[in-house]
């Protein structure tokens, strides 16, 4: 399997996490991909795995932007996999995809998002690329081509971000109070820019947090981990695991997919 990513350009920072891209003739069996509490555009090149979110696993779309910032995804491939991809910081989907994503489920084909000529021609460029170098700069001046000037302003989201980076003890009423806004409207924001509430999404970040550490390779007792990620105790922190990975720390540890890994691992702008 061969994974690369790319951080984005001062540009495009405050609104996009990397650009990606992942090859994988031989696929090991399924894959799960952790929530960080981004959305994602994803565009497969070759193969269509099958996926799962919620119910039933289905074809995964051609070009699909993935919503489910707060539950595990399983992939089940069973072919050669060629994926290219945008994470967006959270909340930072919004110049190119205004839509609320709380309204957007699980996540939502570009077509309609994008027209279908749009999203036709980048997926052609994307597989005509020679490289995955190529594969990444293609996807970085789409991103600077199709931005919308009226949504580039960076809003509460970005603050919000910033302030759950800081601390993963912050609650909504403190982080209301520091943004300047009411709690109704932080939820409401959080909602239609994040896709789930404050403190959800706060739990997403603290369990990346442990969970990057825990792949990382560097030797650590649960105990000390969960402390050191913000968690009360070890059992707070297996039940954050249970949720949004469907496995106990080490279960996570020991049954990690090569695919699921490479996400896990890559840091780029990781709060």
């Amino acid at each position: 399997m061969q994974y690369l990513s790319l951080a984005p350009s001062e540009a495009l920072r405050p609104w996009v996490r990397c650009c990606w891209t992942l090859e994988d003739a031989a696929p090991s069996g399924p894959a799960t991909i952790v929530p960080d509490g981004c959305a994602e555009l994803v565009l497969h090149l070759g193969h269509l795995p099958r996926r799962r979110a919620a119910g039933p696993a289905t074809v995964a779309p051609r070009a699909f932007l993935v919503t489910t910032v707060d539950r595990p995804v399983t992939l089940h491939p069973d072919g050669p996999l060629c994926v290219a991809g945008i994470r967006f910081e959270p909340g930072g989907q919004r110049p190119w995809f205004p839509a609320p994503l709380h309204s957007l489920g699980d996540g939502v084909e570009v077509t309609a998002l994008l027209g279908e000529g749009r999203t036709r021609r980048l997926l052609e460029r994307l597989s005509d690329a020679a490289t995955p170098a190529v594969r990444l700069a293609i996807l970085e001046t789409t991103l600077l081509r199709w931005r919308q000037p009226d949504r580039l302003a960076t809003g509460p989201e970005h603050a919000i971000r910033r302030l759950l980076a800081e601390s993963h003890t912050l609650d909504g009423a403190t982080i209301a109070e520091r943004t300047g806004l009411s709690q109704r409207t932080l939820q409401r924001l959080a909602r239609e820019r994040l896709g789930t509430g404050i403190k959800r999404i706060a739990r997403v970040f603290r369990f990346q947090r442990a969970a990057r550490r825990l792949v990382a390779g560097a030797p650590v007792s649960l105990t000390r981990l969960a402390a050191d990620t913000g968690y009360a105790d070890y059992p707070h922190m297996a039940r954050d695991f249970r949720e949004f990975s469907g496995q106990t720390p080490a279960g996570l540890l020991a049954g990690r997919a090569p695919i699921g890994e490479a996400f896990l691992r890559d840091g780029v702008g990781m709060p």
